[in-house]
Parts: C-alpha cells; sequence; structure tokens
C-alpha cells in the first residue's frame, strides 16, 4: 500500500501526504498510532495534508484525493 493517497484531476505525477500534530507522516492504508495528551472539555488534534512529487516531472493543475480515517479514543 503507497505511503501517499492518489489524487484525481489534471496534475500527473503527485500524490498527498498526510502529517499528523507531531510531525510524524501517516501512510496510506497503515495502522498507526499518532498519541495525543487529551485535557478534560474540548480538544483540538491537527493533521496537515500536503502535495508530493511521485516523479522528475509533475504536471501542474487540479490534484484532488480523499483520506477517510479512523480515530480510536481510549
Amino acid at each position: 500500500m503507497p505511503a501517499l493517497f492518489a489524487t484525481t484531476g489534471l496534475a500527473t505525477n503527485v500524490g498527498i501526504r498526510l502529517q499528523a500534530s507531531a510531525g510524524e507522516f501517516l501512510d496510506n492504508g497503515k495502522e498507526q498510532v499518532a498519541p495525543v495528551v487529551l485535557q478534560d472539555g474540548n480538544n483540538t488534534v491537527s493533521f496537515a495534508a500536503m502535495y508530493e512529487s511521485t516523479a522528475a516531472t509533475v504536471t501542474p493543475g487540479e490534484a484532488d484525493s480523499v483520506a477517510n480515517f479512523t480515530v480510536a479514543y481510549n
């Protein structure tokens, strides 16, 4: 399973990578632990998404993707 999320659109040779709040990269299709210490009350858990080339030449244009993930709260 690739680390990057596949894209649709006019751009080619590009994928999307997810990053957890502590800076670790999240691989597509791999169960990973990104521990976050929660406090009483409301909490915010941040993630980032970035484009990453998959080849030396990238065709510019729109690149969209969907990333579904599950958060387990213990």
